[in-house]
């Protein structure tokens, strides 16, 4: 067998270049993304625009010569070239820098390589401060697909402002999705590729690429990264929406394995999240009650109070029972979902209990999607946390293209606080008619531009407290309120 010369082999890779053209090495298109991040692991998203092999190396910023590589894992056509990579038996309160390689070859994509391991908080010693930034509704611009005339998203640097904020600071922080992360257009949820490339569009935007690696990102899903405009179960691709939502995030779980969707939950120092799923179990809003069921319900409230027997009989008939029961089954997040919620709420020991859906919970007053439209699921959930005694809950909504501190007074209770926060890039809003001057706004919190948030929790543990501000797209401060967690416990009686 005659081996070929050096210069032969040169002339076969010339004819092969000319015949085929170059074979081009893979890209990261989208990433890296910090996921989910304990004491101990930490999860990595990228995305390429070609197949490859993916392997991370990592060490302590303190001990830079002391190098580790986590597993090589192929990104593959049938995953959308996406890859989530966990690196485990991590130091906790550790600072970790890395280097992607790819294919064998070292890159170096742009964003800040880094990441702090969490420190564990034991409630005999204060806790950390923390910071939590906050946005929904991200609509990224596609003159290809999107109708004529003044573009409906815009203001991108919003994105770049949330990095720079996040990378000033050394103390332990993360970004919450409040739901409209991308928006499928009609023609994107007529099938599940075209979603797949409303991902792909969104999630490889330039602006977006520092803020991905910046800090810890977690999410939850509203109706435009589920499916149509105020979708609802019935949403035909749902279980491919799921799917999709799965392989672009890196949150630390999605449902149960006997209950599918994207709830979750997670903890910060002396705080617990909550992200609740608020589309895939949903009716539709506009679905009516028949009134002999909401007197059903009343009853139930009575014998919850124990007036008489025969609201006794009734409330063992139909109080707590799934709405199932009374015919009509119109839940936006279901029995089940709510069930783990609320014995997940009696587990958590924190200090602040941060509840996140994608639909506005507390407020009563507009007329579009929102919890209140539920009454059947809401205020039992509400009578429950009054009866229950659990202290501490701050709910988190987007949705509504403005933003929006709201805070409803509950008798003998303490009061609920509710901040909605939107939008990123989306166009802004402003609320109609008589919701111009909703009651429950806390003074001066409104926001009709593109905004995010952010909270700081802060203090020691006798006196930890959460700070609230609206920041504009550069940065800047718009408002700024503080709530003590005091403020979150039910009043001690008064001795007459």
């Amino acid at each position: 067998m005659r081996i070929p010369s050096p210069n032969a082999k040169l002339l076969a890779s010339l004819l092969l270049g000319c015949m085929f053209g170059p074979v081009m090495a893979a890209q990261i298109t989208a990433g890296p993304m910090l996921g989910h991040v304990t004491s101990r692991t930490a999860n990595i998203w990228v995305q390429t625009d070609a197949e490859a092999v993916l392997q991370i190396e990592y060490w302590s910023e303190a001990e830079p010569e002391r190098r580790q590589r986590g597993p090589a894992v192929r990104l593959e056509a049938a995953s959308d070239f996406t890859a989530r990579l966990s690196l485990v038996g991590l130091q906790a309160g550790t600072g970790y820098a890395y280097r992607l390689h790819l294919d064998g070859e070292p890159t170096q994509p742009a964003g800040r390589m880094r990441f702090q391991t969490q420190t564990p908080w034991y409630p005999r010693r204060d806790p950390d401060d923390f910071t939590l930034y906050l946005g929904a509704c991200a609509y990224i611009d596609d003159p290809a697909i999107d109708p004529p005339g003044q573009p409906y998203g815009g203001g991108y640097r919003i994105f770049q402002s949330i990095a720079r904020q996040a990378e000033a600071t050394s103390r332990p922080q993360l970004m919450l999705w409040l739901g409209d992360s991308v928006y499928f257009r009609e023609a994107d949820y007529e099938s599940p590729w075209g979603m797949n490339a409303r991902y792909r569009h969104a999630r490889s935007l330039p602006e977006l690429q520092p803020l991905l690696s910046a800090l810890p990102h977690y999410a939850i899903w509203d109706d435009h990264d589920y499916g149509p405009n105020d979708a609802n179960r019935s949403f035909v691709f749902k279980d491919e929406s799921l799917r999709l939502f799965r392989r672009y995030w890196a949150n630390p779980s999605y449902g149960l394995e006997e209950l599918p969707g994207t709830f979750t939950t997670f903890s910060l120092q002396d705080a617990d999240f909550f992200l609740l799923d608020n589309r895939y179990h949903r009716a539709a809003d506009k679905t009516e009650l028949a009134k002999e069921e909401l007197d059903l319900i009343r009853e139930a409230r009575d014998w919850a109070l124990g007036q008489n027997p025969l609201t006794r009989l009734l409330g063992r008939r139909y109080f707590g029972t799934p709405p199932a029961m009374l015919g009509e089954n119109k839940v936006m997040f279901g029995a089940e979902q709510l069930d783990w919620l609320k014995q997940a709420l009696i587990q958590s020991r924190a200090t602040f209990k941060f509840i996140a859906a994608g639909s506005q919970l507390m407020n009563d007053g507009h007329p579009f999607e929102g919890w209140h439209n539920f009454p059947l699921e809401r205020e039992p959930f509400l009578a429950w946390l009054k009866r229950q005694n659990i202290p501490g809950v701050v709910f988190l909504s987007g949705d509504r293209h403005h933003t929006e501190l709201l805070r409803r007074e509950v008798k003998d209770f303490y009061p609920l606080y509710e901040l909605t926060c939107s939008p990123l890039t989306s166009r802004a809003g402003t609320p109609r008619d008589k919701e111009l001057n909703n009651p429950l706004r806390v003074k001066e919190t409104l926001v009709t531009q593109r905004n995010y948030c952010s909270i700081d929790v802060a203090g020691p543990k006798e006196d930890r407290r959460l700070i609230f501000r609206s920041h504009d797209g550069d940065g800047r401060l718009l408002w700024e309120r503080v709530v003590r967690a005091a403020e979150l416990r039910r009043p001690v009686p008064t001795q007459e």
